[in-house]
């Protein structure tokens, strides 16, 4: 996904996109990765949807769209299944 790793301490680690990081740890739990998610503001969301299609990790149902509140947004699955949602408001 083009991220590049800062840190990792095993079950502990942080990973950076330009000004972006994120820090993630283990859990053993596949339930919970598999609900829950995190929001990450973007600009040129559209570069970064297509860049994304051709990786493969556009979740089933989150391809990019226009919502309701005046932005749009898209899902990424990381390979253990969390949701990224990727958004940008109009004028961000």
């Amino acid at each position: 996904m083009g991220f590049t790793e800062v840190f990792d301490y095993g079950d502990y680690a942080a990973i950076k996109r330009y000004a972006v990081e994120i820090h993630l740890w283990e859990c053993q739990d596949k339930n919970i990765a598999e609900n829950t998610a995190c929001r990450v503001a973007v600009s040129d969301i559209e570069s970064l949807y297509a860049e994304y299609k051709q990786t493969g990790v556009i979740h089933p149902h989150g391809t990019l769209e226009e919502k309701p509140w005046g932005g749009k947004e898209f899902v990424a699955l990381d390979i253990d299944g969390n949701g990224l949602f990727f958004f940008e408001y109009k004028g961000n």
